[in-house]
């Protein structure tokens, strides 16, 4: 598990994004990578991440004095070989040099917050955490952007992608026509309500499809099904495999088949939120942040976090999927918007 990170701040954002997806894609690098074009976005992130390695061009020196390098091990990406770690060299080689550095100065290591370790040493369970994928915005790049951040998590924790949406098109990677699905889980949920025995972590090891290492419930075929699921349901589901233990993420693909979007959302620690920049579709955003503010959800707002995904260029970058969105532009920047926002 990379349970570092290394900042990696370079104007050149083609190079950045590259050199972070290589090294992000080998599993014998020690830290996840986070690409920054800017110094200033860069100390910001660095005051919520301490302990995090920073690798940066020598063009953007000096640094503020408000940088923090007592707390930042810090390393130089250089033209010249005998001058730091040289740009113009192998991936590999980049990733041994910046590896040896860091062995040879650790600096400080970053720690679980005091909240974090009392929390999970009271409970003794992992503790579950819920992401919620939504626009009004159609063709934005939700589903992209939900399965990728689930493939993501699940490098370092257990996690579960619920799919919401009434066509999902997930039929063209995998045969789900005989498969137990969510609406099954939920009809199992209903015939035993009274009973005491539900146990929802054995049926729901029936309805999952595994994209190792992501866990799937398998969605419904048809769109109808999740329209009469109400949202007193979904809570008590979602409340149901947290306490289960089984997970510690998961991501829920909300589409617009479902009722009371809100009080789902409201279930949802953090909230990605995928848009356009075309009129219409900001005219839509702008609608559904008024809606929240007339229903009494204008809370939400601080949970969501705005994301502009990737186009996917051609079919072929979904010709290994789900494992092929993580090694592109689109692994890239999922990781980067989950190191900044959680």
């Amino acid at each position: 598990m990379k349970n570092r990170i290394l900042a990696i701040c370079d104007p050149d954002i083609a190079y950045v994004e590259h050199l972070s997806d290589s090294l992000n894609r080998d599993p014998a690098f020690p830290c996840q990578a986070v690409p920054f074009t800017r110094t200033d976005t860069l100390l910001t992130f660095l005051e919520q991440k301490p302990g995090s390695a920073v690798l940066i061009a020598e063009e953007l020196l000096p640094l503020p004095e408000r940088f923090p390098q007592q707390n930042h091990p810090l390393l130089l990406l250089t033209a010249a070989k005998d001058q730091g770690i040289c740009r113009y060299q192998s991936c590999d080689e980049i990733m041994k040099q910046i590896s040896d550095a860091l062995k040879a100065n650790p600096g400080p290591q970053p720690q679980a917050s005091r909240a974090e370790m009392v929390s999970e040493s009271l409970s003794g369970e992992i503790p579950c955490r819920i992401y919620g994928v939504y626009s009004p915005v159609g063709r934005c790049g939700k589903t992209t952007f939900a399965v990728t951040l689930g493939m993501i998590l699940s490098e370092e924790k257990s996690a579960l992608y619920v799919n919401m949406e009434g066509c999902h098109g997930f039929e063209a990677f995998a045969d789900l026509s005989e498969a137990k699905n969510l609406t099954d889980l939920i009809y199992m949920k209903r015939m035993n309500a009274q009973d005491s025995k539900w146990d929802v972590r054995s049926l729901l090891d029936d309805c999952i499809t595994r994209w190792d290492p992501l866990c799937v419930l398998n969605p419904p075929p048809l769109s109808c099904d999740l329209g009469d699921i109400s949202s007193a349901e979904w809570s008590e589901l979602l409340d149901d495999v947290k306490s289960s233990g089984e997970y510690a993420a998961i991501v829920l693909d909300i589409g617009s088949s479902i009722r009371d979007t809100a009080q789902l959302l409201d279930q949802c620690e953090r909230i990605y939120l995928p848009v356009l920049e075309d009129r219409i579709s900001q005219g839509k955003v702008a609608q559904f942040e008024m809606t929240l503010d007339k229903t009494g959800y204008s809370r939400l707002k601080d949970r969501i976090c705005k994301v502009a995904v990737p186009r996917l260029r051609s079919d072929s970058e979904l010709s290994a999927f789900p494992r092929q969105l993580l090694r592109g532009r689109i692994g890239s920047y999922v990781r980067h918007v989950v190191s900044r926002n959680g």
